[in-house]
Protein backbone atom coordinates (compact mmCIF):
# COMPACT_ATOMS: atom_id res chain seq x y z
CA UNK A 1 0.00 0.00 0.00
CA UNK A 2 2.86 2.53 0.38
CA UNK A 3 4.05 2.17 -3.20
CA UNK A 4 0.45 3.01 -4.00
CA UNK A 5 0.10 5.64 -1.72
CA UNK A 6 3.41 7.65 -3.55
CA UNK A 7 2.50 6.88 -6.30
CA UNK A 8 -1.30 8.31 -6.43
CA UNK A 9 0.48 11.31 -4.00
CA UNK A 10 2.89 11.72 -7.00
CA UNK A 11 0.00 11.41 -9.73
CA UNK A 12 -2.24 14.52 -8.22
CA UNK A 13 0.40 16.44 -7.03
CA UNK A 14 -0.14 15.70 -3.41
CA UNK A 15 3.45 15.23 -2.43
CA UNK A 16 4.05 16.74 0.93
CA UNK A 17 0.81 18.04 1.93
CA UNK A 18 -1.65 16.49 4.65
CA UNK A 19 -4.24 15.14 2.88
CA UNK A 20 -7.94 15.20 3.95
CA UNK A 21 -10.25 12.60 2.20
CA UNK A 22 -14.10 12.76 1.75
CA UNK A 23 -15.71 9.59 0.37
CA UNK A 24 -19.25 9.34 0.01
CA UNK A 25 -22.29 10.49 -2.15
CA UNK A 26 -22.06 13.81 -3.35
CA UNK A 27 -24.88 15.12 -2.06
CA UNK A 28 -26.33 17.71 0.12
CA UNK A 29 -26.95 15.70 3.32
CA UNK A 30 -23.32 14.55 3.35
CA UNK A 31 -22.32 17.91 3.28
CA UNK A 32 -18.74 18.29 1.59
CA UNK A 33 -19.58 21.65 0.90
CA UNK A 34 -19.57 22.74 4.51
CA UNK A 35 -15.77 20.85 4.32
CA UNK A 36 -14.74 23.00 1.31
CA UNK A 37 -15.79 26.13 3.13
CA UNK A 38 -13.91 25.45 6.22
CA UNK A 39 -10.30 24.91 4.53
CA UNK A 40 -9.92 28.36 3.72
CA UNK A 41 -9.77 28.72 7.77
CA UNK A 42 -7.71 25.34 8.16
CA UNK A 43 -5.19 26.34 5.95
CA UNK A 44 -4.23 30.01 7.79
CA UNK A 45 -3.15 27.30 10.59
CA UNK A 46 -1.87 24.22 7.96
CA UNK A 47 0.33 25.11 4.95
CA UNK A 48 0.16 21.79 3.99
CA UNK A 49 -3.13 20.89 2.98
CA UNK A 50 -5.16 19.14 0.34
CA UNK A 51 -8.62 17.73 0.02
CA UNK A 52 -9.56 14.66 -2.20
CA UNK A 53 -12.78 14.03 -2.96
CA UNK A 54 -14.13 10.50 -4.13
CA UNK A 55 -17.69 9.73 -5.30
CA UNK A 56 -20.18 10.50 -7.38
CA UNK A 57 -23.97 11.78 -7.18
CA UNK A 58 -25.15 8.07 -6.17
CA UNK A 59 -23.24 4.95 -6.06
CA UNK A 60 -21.81 3.67 -9.35
CA UNK A 61 -23.46 6.31 -11.22
CA UNK A 62 -21.11 9.70 -11.95
CA UNK A 63 -23.90 12.05 -13.27
CA UNK A 64 -22.75 15.47 -12.84
CA UNK A 65 -25.52 17.15 -10.88
CA UNK A 66 -26.46 21.12 -10.01
CA UNK A 67 -24.75 19.88 -5.63
CA UNK A 68 -21.63 18.28 -8.23
CA UNK A 69 -20.92 21.27 -10.38
CA UNK A 70 -21.49 23.82 -6.95
CA UNK A 71 -18.94 21.35 -4.65
CA UNK A 72 -16.74 21.76 -7.29
CA UNK A 73 -16.93 25.69 -7.65
CA UNK A 74 -16.09 26.38 -4.29
CA UNK A 75 -12.86 24.17 -4.77
CA UNK A 76 -12.02 25.91 -7.43
CA UNK A 77 -11.63 28.99 -5.58
CA UNK A 78 -9.51 27.38 -3.06
CA UNK A 79 -5.85 28.01 -2.80
CA UNK A 80 -5.10 24.56 -1.45
CA UNK A 81 -4.99 21.35 -3.97
CA UNK A 82 -8.46 19.68 -4.65
CA UNK A 83 -8.56 15.93 -6.45
CA UNK A 84 -12.13 15.13 -7.38
CA UNK A 85 -12.14 11.61 -8.64
CA UNK A 86 -15.47 10.87 -9.75
CA UNK A 87 -16.69 7.68 -8.75
CA UNK A 88 -14.18 4.84 -7.69
CA UNK A 89 -14.74 1.47 -7.50
CA UNK A 90 -14.76 -0.49 -4.40
CA UNK A 91 -11.86 -2.55 -5.71
CA UNK A 92 -9.88 0.70 -5.91
CA UNK A 93 -11.12 2.90 -3.09
CA UNK A 94 -8.92 1.53 -0.85
CA UNK A 95 -6.13 3.22 -2.48
CA UNK A 96 -7.36 6.69 -1.84
CA UNK A 97 -7.73 5.44 1.63
CA UNK A 98 -4.25 4.91 2.01
CA UNK A 99 -3.03 7.68 -0.18
CA UNK A 100 -4.96 10.06 2.67
CA UNK A 101 -3.69 11.07 5.86
CA UNK A 102 -7.25 11.93 8.04
CA UNK A 103 -10.84 10.58 6.80
CA UNK A 104 -13.54 13.68 7.00
CA UNK A 105 -17.45 13.10 7.11
CA UNK A 106 -19.42 16.31 7.03
CA UNK A 107 -23.12 14.47 7.18
CA UNK A 108 -25.82 16.76 7.83
CA UNK A 109 -28.53 14.16 8.36
CA UNK A 110 -29.77 11.46 10.51
CA UNK A 111 -27.07 8.78 8.78
CA UNK A 112 -28.28 5.68 9.29
CA UNK A 113 -25.05 3.75 8.73
CA UNK A 114 -22.03 5.01 7.82
CA UNK A 115 -19.86 2.23 6.68
CA UNK A 116 -17.21 4.45 5.32
CA UNK A 117 -15.90 5.73 8.75
CA UNK A 118 -14.68 1.47 9.04
CA UNK A 119 -13.32 1.45 6.35
CA UNK A 120 -11.61 4.52 7.22
CA UNK A 121 -10.71 3.06 10.46
CA UNK A 122 -9.61 -0.27 8.65
CA UNK A 123 -7.06 1.97 6.83
CA UNK A 124 -5.49 3.73 10.17
CA UNK A 125 -6.71 7.23 9.30
CA UNK A 126 -7.70 9.33 11.92
CA UNK A 127 -11.89 10.16 11.52
CA UNK A 128 -13.34 13.72 12.26
CA UNK A 129 -17.50 13.02 12.00
CA UNK A 130 -20.68 14.88 12.54
CA UNK A 131 -23.01 13.70 15.70
CA UNK A 132 -25.94 12.13 13.23
CA UNK A 133 -28.20 9.50 13.55
CA UNK A 134 -25.73 5.97 13.29
CA UNK A 135 -22.74 8.14 13.05
CA UNK A 136 -23.67 8.69 17.03
CA UNK A 137 -24.55 5.18 18.02
CA UNK A 138 -21.24 3.76 16.49
CA UNK A 139 -18.85 5.65 17.87
CA UNK A 140 -19.84 6.53 21.74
Amino acid sequence: MKTIRDELRREHGLENKTVILFAGRLSKNKGVDRLIKALPDLAKKFDDLALVIVGSNWFSQDKVTDYIVYIRSLAEKLTIPVVNTGFVSSSEIQNWFAASDVFVCTSVWEEPLARVHYEAMSAGLPIVTTERGGIRKSFR
